[in-house]
């Protein structure tokens, strides 16, 4: 597995900028990217900006690396951690994904959207390039039909908890192509330098950890309603 240096986050959500937030903890240089703005905002046009404008074709990403300073709890070490963190979209810097060793996808949990990310970025991986997927329930398998054989196998799920500076668990579950030198590399890198405790699952829906959280849930309300207990009273 190649050595790990740069890493882009794609999606500037809360948990794909804390992912990157958590990165730059690390000492790790991140490339947060996101998609460009389809309409002004009444900032922008007061200031004579066009949808042409850098600072509004960067502005969903960069809303989010601003978001970090203001979160509680803190998601960076220090603030100054945040001038790790560039920024840029999904249109105009899809190139500079070559120079990243590892990319983390974190866009809205719907696979449609997913796969056409991937086949946007593909051409843009360089060899050896890890991507990865933070989704917490969606298969890894189903994603993985839009990857050429070769990105297969560097590629698996990376499934963060929020926040991820704070919570230690990642789950991890590769597809049926991803080398296993690749799952044990990734695991020992982010064990010892993002300090995260490593639960391997398998493909099934939500993996581990949010199959029992729901089913703590439903059977939290199955006995409420057995009880005859108010929402007030829970």
């Amino acid at each position: 597995m190649r050595q790990i240096n740069r890493v882009a986050v794609l999606g500037a959500g809360v948990m794909g900028a804390t992912i990157a937030a958590h990165l730059a903890n690390a000492g790790l240089d991140v490339l947060l990217l996101d998609m460009v703005p389809k309409e002004l905002s009444n900032e922008e046009q007061a200031a004579g900006l066009s949808l042409e404008s850098p600072q509004v074709r960067n502005r969903i990403a960069g809303a989010g690396l601003k978001g970090l300073l203001k979160m509680k709890p803190a998601p960076l070490y220090l603030k100054e951690y945040a001038s790790q963190i560039e920024v840029g979209n999904f249109d105009d810097d899809m190139a500079r994904l070559k120079d990243c060793d590892w990319i983390i996808e974190v866009v809205i949990e719907h696979l449609p959207i997913k796969k056409m990310l991937f086949e946007k970025l593909v051409p843009h991986l360089a060899p050896g390039a890890i991507l990865s997927t933070n989704t917490s329930g969606l298969s890894v398998n189903d994603m993985a039909e839009v990857l050429p054989q070769e990105v297969r196998k560097n590629f698996l799920i990376t499934h963060f908890f929020n926040p991820p500076r704070y919570m230690r668990l990642l789950e991890i579950v590769p597809c049926r192509e991803t080398d296993p030198a690749v799952v044990e590399g990734l695991a020992d890198f982010i064990s010892r330098r993002l300090g995260k405790g490593i639960v391997y699952a398998k493909d099934t829906p939500n993996f581990i950890a949010n199959r029992i959280g729901v089913y703590a849930i439903y059977k939290g309300i199955e006995h409420m309603v057995e009880m005859g207990m108010t929402v007030e009273e829970v």
